[in-house]
């Protein structure tokens, strides 16, 4: 067996006959009374008494060997897909050992036959295993496979660490198996008898499911490659919108960006068109926006791995006195059209790589993606997580084929992958843009300290006032309905220009989104508007104090349907002292209660 990952951790397996006398001697006193027993004191691993009490609160019993089972019909199939050569492998490498493997779903279930030794494999089949078999540590306590799933890492069970009775004497061991995106789909479960196991056993495993995750990841790539493939041929008219949607894909040209950014909910439009084309039937239906109707025709592709995508090619339905140029405009009207935006658009005209810095939740990737060109990819610095060398490797791919590349966070990307990052850049044909927080030093020492030579600065919400009702607009599309768009009072709106919005955009949508929860008749009025943001719309700073002073007052005069009397009384002041208090204050009363 060869294993080329330098970088697999052997992890280290306490096979000594001492080790398993003393995970025995501290199971059985475990066992003998689980509330008394305490970690200080006994020899036995944190991550494994924390998993035997889980079972035992899951109410697994410790002395059944039984394995229930389900029906797996249909389950899993570009797992079992992608994984079928490599299983088929390790069959040939299992046979004639006192070893066998399973594969299994994210949920623990048995997806095919065990392989492994002529030996070994009648016995598990004895035991139950079969496709179809749970291994969930909820069901069967503490294994290698269940308790990995929990974990969400490779993770080995010796003997007595089993929770069952029926497996202290074995060893197993569990490996993620992960998808493109990251997200473990599955897990490839490699199990021997105490007596026959050795060190090799969780680089042999961990080897294995990383060989599966390799064609999960080409299998993933192909099947977006097929559905680009379609995306391109459909997309050569930049004036057409259209979009591309699979299970786990969605690719918008950019005159689709243009309509998505100016109200189109592109969630969903997705799903409805994955819902209309399941019938593998070309459709069409229309959207009502708020400036305007949009019509979809969409029809179903099939994908290399028998999964179901569509194409839809988006337009605006003609209406009386609308002229080319003012549907022109109209599509353009979501993206951000001030000095900053012409900024990036010339960057991007000249091939300069630029960074787009501000306050965290200032919209720096929206006004990034209005100048994307179609077919841009974006990817999160954020998301780097245990994988370094998937997200840095995708990151050069893209800039190698991609027209463009939007890098996020880019501040919060390990300083070890910025020279790698650098060299990406540097030898693709990408146009390149990213996103950082202001407050990070723009001449600190870095790989990436000449790279990106035009440098735009997305203001805080505070500072764009005067956009704000267009800000509103979007963000209320963009988190209601399709058929069923929100707008705001003029009264709320008021009061939202007042507001200092330290959290930015990112704080705007959570207000409005809570105030549509109770907003009645398609508009957001000053009733619905949470008292904690009416609290901090203000002239002025305010001390904690005065804060909720305000908040109370507010609270007050809501509860009184703003009638000021009423809201004095039960606050218990004055009618004069609720007047100077909305005077000093600078509490807007609804002019319908005033």
């Amino acid at each position: 067996m060869t294993f080329p990952r330098g970088n697999l951790n052997t992890y280290a397996l306490a096979l000594d006959e001492e080790s398993v006398l003393r995970s025995r001697a501290a199971r059985d006193e475990f066992f003998n009374d689980p509330d008394a027993f305490e970690q200080d004191g006994a020899e036995i691993r944190p991550e494994i008494l924390h998993s035997w009490r889980r079972s035992l609160d899951s109410g697994v019993d410790f002395r059944t060997m039984a394995l229930p089972s389900i029906d797996v019909g249909g389950r899993a199939e570009r797992l079992l897909r992608a994984a079928s050569p490599i299983m088929q492998r390790l069959h040939e490498q299992l046979e004639g050992s006192d070893a066998w493997a399973m594969l299994l779903d994210r949920d623990c279930i048995q997806l095919s036959p065990a392989i492994g030794g002529d030996g070994v494999v009648p016995t598990t089949l004895e035991r139950g295993s079969r496709p179809g078999a749970l291994f969930r540590e909820s069901v069967v306590g503490t294994n290698g496979a269940g308790t990995c799933v929990e974990r969400l890492e490779p993770f080995a069970v010796v003997g007595p660490e089993h929770f069952r009775d029926s497996e202290v004497n074995l060893v197993s061991v569990g490996a993620p198996l992960r998808d493109a995106l990251n997200r473990v789909v599955g897990v490839l479960s490699l199990n021997c008898h105490i007596d026959k196991a050795n060190q090799l056993l969780m680089p042999f495993a961990r080897d294995a499911a990383w060989a599966i995750r390799e064609r999960l990841i080409d299998d993933a790539y192909g099947v977006e490659r097929d559905l680009f493939a379609h995306f391109t041929q459909q997309s050569r008219r930049p004036s057409q919108a259209v979009i591309a949607v699979g299970a786990n894909v969605f690719v918008a040209n950019a005159a689709a960006r243009q309509l998505i950014m100016h109200g189109l909910n592109s969630d969903a439009v997705a799903a409805r068109v994955l819902d209309e084309v399941a019938g593998g039937q070309e459709r069409e239906f229309t959207i009502d926006l708020e400036d305007g109707p949009i019509t979809v025709r969409c029809r179903p592709v099939g994908l290399r791995d028998g999964s179901m995508a569509a194409m839809a090619s988006l337009s605006r339905s003609a209406t009386v006195g609308d002229s080319s140029e003012d549907v022109t405009h109209r599509g353009r009207a979501g993206f951000p059209t001030d000095a900053a935006a012409a900024s990036l658009r010339r960057a991007r005209a000249n091939g300069l790589p630029a960074l787009v810095v501000g306050e965290r939740g200032s919209g720096k990737a929206t006004l990034a993606l209005g100048a994307m060109p179609e077919g841009w990819v974006a990817f999160d610095a954020r998301s780097v997580g245990t994988d370094p060398e998937l997200w840095i490797d995708s990151v050069r791919m893209a800039c190698e084929s991609a027209p463009a590349v939007l890098l996020r966070h880019l501040d919060e990307l390990p300083s070890g992958l910025r020279t790698r990052l650098r060299d990406s850049i540097d030898s693709g044909k990408a146009w390149c843009v990213a996103t950082a927080a202001s407050a990070v030093p723009l001449d600190a020492p870095s790989a990436l300290d000449d790279l990106f030579l035009v440098i735009t600065e997305r203001t805080a919400l505070r500072e764009r006032r005067e956009e704000l009702s267009r800000i509103v607009a979007r963000v209320l599309a963009d988190i209601s309905p399709a058929h069923s768009l929100l707008r705001c009072s003029a009264e709320v709106l008021a009061v939202l220009s007042r507001h200092r919005w330290p959290g930015n955009i990112t704080q705007l949508r959570r207000v409005l989104a809570t105030s549509a929860m109770s907003a009645v008749g398609g508009e957001i009025t000053i009733d619905s508007v949470p008292v904690s943001a009416l609290a901090e719309a203000g002239s002025r700073d305010l001390t904690k104090l005065e804060r909720l002073e305000r908040e109370l007052v507010l609270t007050g005069l809501r509860d009184a349907s703003w009638n000021r009397e009423e809201a004095a009384k039960a606050l218990g002041i004055s009618r004069a002292t609720m007047y100077r208090k909305i005077k000093q204050f600078g509490i807007s009363v609804p002019s319908s209660r005033s």
